[in-house]
């Protein structure tokens, strides 16, 4: 199993004062890393002269061979080295992700030098795969670019009768971005804020410190499949006991996300609503991924 640390940590996003989450939801995973190696076969030949022997029954005529000169040691070929061969990562997991009661397969894979790759194989053997970039770039650009992308789980996180996957794409100190993606109408599909101040969002923190915190809740939205953005900030003067809560509260259609409403609360610590900005409640995912 793949294992990193992260080394930064997601600032406090002030904007949500005013309007939504900039960046605000049980198969068996495998990771597993490629590495190619190089295999290095040396051939040293040496042409070997031996010496010629003249006998003579007239010994003062006999004559003697010089010595075959000594090969010139060889330069062994340079053997490749290992950290030169870039490292592929992959991390894979499976589900029903066309809706038709396969057990089909998604994967990531890539570094950052080749780039990543995310792909499901569907039940026929169709294969889908796209550049994970591509899904990332104007409006919907992950806020610290790609980091170490990797399946964090995958559950009908939609309530619409086919599978997606959660995929983290940056991990700072405390909090982690994640993107939600599944297959809508033959293609692979990043969810999508399509209404309201986060229009264009498809990156969703999750996790925090005690300063701040990030939750997704995959839950029914006025009586209809929705996923819950949750946000908390701690409250001056930064006590850890009272903080700024919000909820966005979308609605599913399809891939899409649309506003139903926003809640806005000042919090103290213990109230229940406060607990789950620091959580994850979806189908098939664990209440903490970090």
């Amino acid at each position: 199993m793949l294992c990193w640390r992260a080394t930064e940590e997601v600032p406090i996003l002030g904007e949500l004062r005013t309007g939504l989450p900039q960046y605000p939801c049980d198969t068996q995973l495998r990771c597993t890393d490629v590495r190619a190696t190089g295999l290095a076969l040396l051939v040293l030949v040496m042409a070997c002269q031996p010496a010629a022997s003249g006998s003579s029954r007239d010994t003062s005529h006999s004559t003697a061979s010089a010595p075959a000169a000594s090969p010139s040691p060889a330069t062994p070929a340079a053997i490749p080295s290992a950290a030169a061969t870039p490292l592929i990562r992959v991390s894979t997991a499976r589900g029903n992700f066309d809706g038709a009661g396969g057990d089909e397969a998604a994967s990531v894979s890539g570094n950052d030098q080749l780039g990543w790759t995310i792909s499901f194989v569907l039940h026929e053997g169709h294969e889908l795969d796209g550049r994970l970039e591509g899904f990332f770039s104007g409006c919907h650009s992950a806020q610290g670019g790609l980091y170490l992308p990797h399946i964090l789980g995958v559950g009908d996180f939609t309530a619409g009768g086919r599978d997606e996957v959660l995929v983290q794409v940056w991990h700072g100190a405390s909090t982690g971005d994640a993107a939600i993606f599944g297959v809508d109408r033959g293609s692979i599909t990043a969810a999508t804020v399509v209404d309201g101040a986060n229009v264009c969002q498809r990156v969703f923190p999750f996790n925090g410190s005690v300063t701040h915190g990030n939750g997704l809740a995959c839950t029914s939205v006025a009586g209809a499949p929705g996923l819950q953005v949750l946000q908390a900030t701690d409250n001056p003067p930064t006590d850890y006991d009272t903080y700024e809560w919000y909820r966005a509260n979308y609605q599913w259609r399809g891939l899409d996300l649309h506003l139903v409403t926003l809640e806005h609360a000042v919090l103290r610590t213990g109230d229940p609503r406060l607990q789950a900005a620091w959580e994850v409640h979806c189908p098939g995912l664990p209440t903490n991924l970090l």
